[in-house]
């Protein structure tokens, strides 16, 4: 009787640990689709505002005769479209993802001509080939000309920096904007979302990419840090 009875216990809790299975395993699927729901909805979203700015630049090159910047500049623009456009991939390498920032920040570059200098830091080869979720570096870039940069009048600086240790890559996107400091709550309440999911925050490009970061490498310690940097923002 005593065994039947530890037979039948067993039987139920070996049934429950499949359940319990079964529903993580639907719960990391419906992850998964969210995240590509989240990512198509990145790719999808063109700034319109950025788009009549690119052309707006592309015409006065011409009609300047600068015809050596305008073929350059729109070469930037087939780059940046042709990405945004034709990606659905689930995975790129991290070669592709960086000619698409650097593309970019190059048409911003333009924009912020006599205002902003670039900085960008060849990332070591062998980290080339690396796959990475798309789109997880525009976006950054986007919100340090948006929120830091757009207010500088002269001196603007964007950086692009990498390292990498314990078998971990870092790439730095800094500017020298009193960003940080204006918008300090937010950057804490982002920092809260990033290191424990909990908090009252919209969902935004950053904590997708953080997200994504995280699903996709099953590792913790990937995904976004916020911090003051060196330049000051």
């Amino acid at each position: 009787m005593y065994k039947r009875q530890v037979q039948d216990l067993s039987s139920s809790f070996a049934h429950l640990v499949r359940k319990i299975q079964q529903l993580m395993a639907t719960v990391r699927a419906e992850e998964v689709n969210l995240r590509k729901t989240e990512l198509r909805a990145l790719q999808a979203q063109i700034n319109p505002h950025f788009l009549y700015n690119s052309f707006f630049i592309l015409k006065s090159r011409i009609t300047a005769k600068e015809y050596e910047d305008a073929g350059h500049f729109a070469d930037m623009l087939g780059i940046y479209f042709k990405f945004i456009s034709k990606n659905n991939a689930d995975s790129i390498s991290l070669g592709e993802e960086l000619a698409h920032a650097r593309a970019y920040a190059s048409i911003q570059a333009v924009r912020f001509k006599n205002r902003t200098e670039i900085r960008w830091e060849e990332i070591p080869e062998q980290f080339c080939k690396l796959q990475v979720p798309p789109l997880i570096l525009q976006p950054i870039l986007e919100n340090a000309f948006k929120y830091g940069l757009e207010d500088m009048e002269f001196d603007g600086l964007l950086e692009f920096r990498s390292s990498h240790d314990s078998g971990y890559l870092h790439l730095t996107i800094e500017d020298n904007s009193e960003s940080f400091e204006k918008n300090r709550g937010k950057i804490e309440m982002l920092q809260q979302a990033f290191s424990s999911g909990i908090g009252q925050m919209e969902p935004s490009a950053l904590l997708n990419i953080h997200r994504r970061l995280q699903l996709f490498f099953k590792d913790p310690h990937c995904g976004l840090t916020l911090e003051q940097g060196e330049q000051g923002g």
